[in-house]
């Protein structure tokens, strides 16, 4: 258990390395592309990758946590576990493909191109989630360091691919093709290394077992699609709400904050990636419930502390983040991006909680609460957005966002007898809130460079007043510390 924390951290480390790379490589991509096919040519890129990421929920469908929980429960049914998951994403692969041909049967394409890159990008999708299989099981036996590295060099593949394709003048069907052949490569480089080298010591393919689990598959994750299907919905629907009731420039204020949030939400994701296999292993038995009660708290307490910082900071410093970065014609954003900022505490709670739901195999419950929040968004939206444009735009998402929190705070307390969640965000939120107070007062007076460090220190007062940090946070560091220690003096030592 000692080397829980440390496998913990430096899991999560290299998913948010990797995470990042990742989005430094697609800009890098887009920017290539962007200047060599020129708006419209862009534009007939972007709609077609669009077409293949609206997929990949359906080809996914949903199994990358159920596949995690699985495995970390009987690791001894990885390979058979894994064989039907890749069935299954063939299967709905071959659906839509089909469904594609006959809807390019009945309305033609005046571009006769258009067919060939939506087929290329079905396969190319299908190949990628397919890896995805694979990377839930490394994240399932804690191995994720190789396999994160192989992600990094797959984007830097794609990124060297679309830069040959430009050189040499190619077509836009090219694209998609070296895009499907990449990401082809990477899937048998990830199933080599997951079944034959470090992550499964001896996976043992069960046939009879492959169809039972094809079955209970669909049946266990078709809840997850839908919710993801709904999670989609509710990140677009105001862009277009905003289109139908205000102004394209409404629009852009409404969704510079989110490409600013979006970043910050690979934070806790990769830390409940490393944490996920836990959940599931604790909430696979009765027994350990208290334990699984007393972890969950902890996980909800240890991200605010590190991750509310980044809504103090940010709205603080709102106007000057969008004016050095996108410019003074796009202040108007300045002040949804304070709003919607503190979101980012309750959706901190809300995937924890999703993914505890998924680990006790009540994902239904997560379903319910994107159509609750989804539904709430919305009515929102179509009284707030005609007077308020892309401010009320970020107040229907709030609502929608905290409601979802309340609902499923609720569910916890009822299934689960999991409470005092609201008294943790309560007590964050209050410190936050006040060392922002401090620091707006203080602004005009003390310099930036001061204040940054005067601030963490108030904040860190103010937990450890309230009790949010303690003596027992002081131990876990310390353990933390002395195993690093340990592992470098064993790697100097061989």
């Amino acid at each position: 258990m000692r080397k829980k924390p440390l496998s913990i951290l430096l899991n999560s480390v290299v998913i948010v390395l990797g995470r990042c790379i990742e989005v430094i490589t697609v800009i890098a991509g887009a920017i290539l592309v962007a200047r060599f096919l020129g708006v419209k040519g862009y534009g007939l890129f972007a709609l077609i990758r669009t077409i293949g990421m609206s997929a990949m929920p359906f080809i996914g469908w949903g199994a990358f946590k159920i596949l995690i929980r699985d495995i970390s429960i009987e690791p001894d049914k990885t390979g058979a576990v894994l064989l039907s998951a890749c069935l299954l994403n063939l299967f709905f692969a071959g659906l839509l493909s089909m469904g594609a041909w006959i809807f390019f049967i009945f309305v033609p394409m005046s571009d006769p191109a258009i067919p060939i890159c939506v087929y290329f990008i079905l396969i190319s999708q299908t190949f990628a989630i397919m890896q995805k299989n694979f990377f839930a099981a490394s994240i399932a036996f804690e191995k994720v360091i190789l396999f994160s590295i192989l992600q990094i060099c797959q984007r830097v593949a794609l990124l060297i691919m679309y830069a040959m394709v430009l050189k040499f003048g190619l077509d836009l069907p090219f694209l998609f093709m070296g895009m499907a052949f990449i990401n082809f490569l990477s899937l048998l480089t990830a199933a080599w290394f997951v079944l034959l080298r470090a992550v499964v010591p001896t996976p043992q393919l069960r046939i009879d077992y492959v169809q039972y689990y094809v079955q209970y598959l669909v049946k266990e994750s078709c809840v997850i699609m839908v919710s993801d299907l709904i999670h989609q919905s509710h990140a677009h629907i105001n862009v277009f709400i905003l289109k139908y009731l205000s102004t394209l420039d409404q629009i852009t204020f409404f969704q510079l904050p989110q490409r600013i949030l979006i970043p910050l939400q690979i934070i806790p994701r990769s830390v409940m990636l490393t944490i996920f296999p836990m959940f599931s292993q604790l909430g696979s038995n009765l027994e350990s419930y208290n334990n699984l009660k007393a972890n969950f708290k902890d996980i909800v307490n240890y991200l605010l502390i590190i991750c509310l910082p980044f809504c103090a900071v940010l709205t603080i410093y709102a106007e000057k983040v969008i004016t050095i970065f996108f410019g003074k014609e796009f202040s108007g954003a300045t002040l949804p991006l304070q709003l919607c900022i503190w979101t980012f505490c309750t959706f901190i709670i809300v995937i924890i909680i999703e993914d505890l739901l998924i680990a006790l195999k009540k994902q239904k419950f997560m379903t319910l609460s994107h159509v609750i929040c989804l539904v709430i968004n919305v009515i929102s939206a179509f009284f707030l957005v005609p007077k308020y444009g892309a401010v009320g735009a970020t107040e229907a998402l709030m609502f929608g966002v905290f409601v979802q929190f309340i609902v499923l705070s609720i569910i916890m307390a009822h299934l689960f007898q999991i409470q005092g969640v609201f008294v943790v965000l309560v007590k964050q939120a209050m410190c936050c809130c006040f060392v922002v107070g401090v620091a707006f007062l203080m602004s005009s007076e003390i310099h930036d460079l001061i204040l940054i460090p005067l601030s963490i220190c108030i904040y860190i007062g103010g937990l450890w007043l309230l009790g949010s940090i303690s003596r027992k946070e002081l131990n876990l560091l310390s353990v933390f510390f002395m195993d690093v220690k340990t592992k470098i003096e064993l790697r100097l030592g061989n």
